[in-house]
C-alpha cells in the first residue's frame, strides 16, 4: 500500500486564515476614548476645573485638544492621529500577531484583539506625554501650576483605553 506525505502546509495555513477571518468578523477593538470606558479620576489641580463625569465629555476634550478652538483660542495639540501615523507599522504588525495567535490558537479573540488595543491606548499615551507644542500660554500655565500641555489633572490621558466588543462599534451609540 503506498501512502501520501504531505509537507506542504501553505494550504492548510492559508485555509486556518481565512477561518480566524471569518471568526473575527463582527468584532473589534474601540480605542482612544471609547463610549463604554472606564473613566479614570484625575489629581485635583490648581484650574478648579471639575472632573468629566462621562467618557463623552472626556472624548470632547480630546477633539478640542486634537483639532483646537479658535472660539476659545485653544490651538491645535494633535497627539490622536499622529500616534496611529507615528506608528502604523507597528499597529500592523500588533494585528498580524494577533491574527498569528489566533491560527494558531493561542490567543481567544478578546486576548488577540486586547493586544492590539492595549499596544495602541499606549502609543496614544505616549504622545500625550511627550507633546510639547505649542506651548501654553503663560496665563494657562499660571492657571495650571505647570507648563505641561494636554495635561491638567491627568484625567484624559488616563482614560484613554480600548474596549473589545462584538458586533457593529458605531451601531451602539
Amino acid at each position: 500500500m503506498n501512502s501520501v506525505v504531505v509537507t506542504d502546509t501553505g494550504e492548510a495555513k492559508f485555509l486556518d486564515y481565512i477561518g480566524t477571518i471569518h471568526r473575527l468578523k463582527g468584532s473589534y477593538v474601540d480605542v482612544g476614548f471609547p463610549l463604554f470606558g472606564k473613566i479614570r479620576r484625575g489629581r485635583d489641580t490648581k484650574s478648579g476645573r471639575p472632573p468629566c463625569t462621562t467618557m463623552s465629555q472626556i472624548a470632547s476634550v480630546a477633539i478640542i485638544q486634537e483639532k483646537g478652538s479658535a472660539s476659545r483660542n485653544i490651538p491645535a495639540r494633535p497627539f490622536f492621529v499622529p500616534a496611529l501615523q507615528k506608528n502604523k507599522r507597528e499597529i500592523a504588525n500588533a494585528m498580524q500577531e494577533a491574527t498569528e495567535l489566533l491560527v494558531s490558537k493561542l490567543a481567544t479573540k478578546n486576548e488577540a484583539l486586547g493586544d492590539v488595543g492595549s499596544k495602541v491606548a499606549g502609543f496614544i499615551k505616549y504622545e500625550i506625554d511627550t507633546l510639547v507644542s505649542p506651548v501654553l500660554s503663560n496665563r494657562t500655565v499660571e492657571k495650571k501650576g505647570h507648563a505641561k500641555p494636554l495635561i491638567d489633572r491627568g484625567q484624559m490621558r488616563n482614560s484613554v483605553t480600548y474596549v473589545v466588543g462584538k458586533g457593529d462599534a458605531f451601531g451602539q451609540l
